[in-house]
């Protein structure tokens, strides 16, 4: 189980009080960053095998393993830690009016403004979503890569702001 740790402004893992090596965190953070394919991450994965499956918990270890690459996103977002620069822009909730989701967007689109959130594309893993769940914007995390999503609400949906890796 993930403690803390510091992220450098090069999102660089530094030494923390955490208890995963600081290897396995830098391949965690590479594989959801996008740095390696999901089939170099399998491989990776199986290599070390011995070792994660005793500094994962047995269903993370299980969903980034054998999963699809959007359960495997949500197993990352479990283990790495996000950083309190973005987990701290709006709560990680389902909406439950309109004005609190423009009062979330309005927290996101200063975050963007500053520089603390970065606009990005749906990354890869994004089509393995179930119809209906994706975002309607994605963010990274300038400082710790934390991947963001906000969802529109829509008819009876209400719409939400999570983490999604």
């Amino acid at each position: 189980m993930i403690g803390w740790c510091l992220w450098t402004a090069n999102n660089q893992l530094m030494p923390g009080n955490y208890d995963m090596e600081h290897d396995v965190l830098k391949m965690l953070a590479a594989y959801r960053d996008g740095q390696m394919s999901r089939e170099d991450f399998i491989r990776w994965f199986d290599t070390q095998k011995a070792t994660l499956s005793t500094q994962l918990p047995r269903s993370s270890f299980l969903q980034l393993r054998y999963a699809s690459a959007y359960v495997a996103a949500t197993a990352l977002a479990k283990v790495l830690p996000a950083c309190t620069n973005c987990s701290t822009i709006c709560p990680q909730h389902t909406f439950s009016s309109w004005q609190e989701y423009k009062q979330c967007e309005g927290r996101v689109d200063h975050a963007e403004a500053v520089g603390t959130l970065l606009r990005m594309s749906p990354p890869a893993w994004a089509v393995d979503i179930p119809k209906g769940g994706g975002a309607d914007g994605y963010y990274r995390c300038a400082k710790c890569g934390a991947v963001w999503g906000i969802v529109r609400p829509e008819r009876q949906e209400n719409g939400s702001w999570r983490r999604l890796a």
